[in-house]
């Protein structure tokens, strides 16, 4: 199941990052962004299944990309290399992300929980109350409290 996730990942990449032929014979490029790391290309992805409306697709993708940035952590944590703030940081803005869509979708309970579990990742490794990922996670909470 893994392996059939990983292709169909690495099939939408390759839609979003090479060019095409358009019926009337001429190239289209898709994106002019050449990605290094797979999880901010799978980013892209899902902004842009977001940007459509599809909240299913877009969790899809961000839980994809959730899971390398989770790997990577882990990766270093077991080869004995410290943890880099900023990839933990990355994780908390994917569970932000997933959140929200969950909180659009109404499900109120699943995204508490997950701003709570990116609230604390900030908190673990020392974000201010005043850097603006943690304020804008703070704005995306009182949005819900008013839903």
């Amino acid at each position: 199941m893994n392996e059939i996730r990983s292709c169909l990942v690495d099939s939408e990449l390759a839609l979003m990052q090479k060019s095409t032929s358009t019926l009337a014979g001429q190239r289209l490029e898709i994106s002019s962004v050449k990605y290094v790391d797979k999880a901010l290309a799978i980013d892209e992805v899902a902004d842009a299944y977001r940007n459509k409306g599809d909240h299913s697709g877009a969790i899809w993708f961000y839980s994809e990309s959730l899971a390398i940035r989770q790997r990577r952590i882990e990766q270093k944590l077991s080869s004995g290399e410290k943890q880099d703030s900023s990839e933990v940081v990355d994780v908390g803005r994917t569970i932000s992300n997933i959140a929200q869509l969950r909180r659009d979708r109404r499900e109120f309970g699943a995204a508490k929980i997950l701003f709570d579990a990116a609230k604390q990742l900030y908190q673990s490794v020392g974000l201010s109350t005043d850097h603006p990922f943690y304020m804008d996670l703070t704005q995306e909470v009182d949005v819900m409290r008013k839903m």
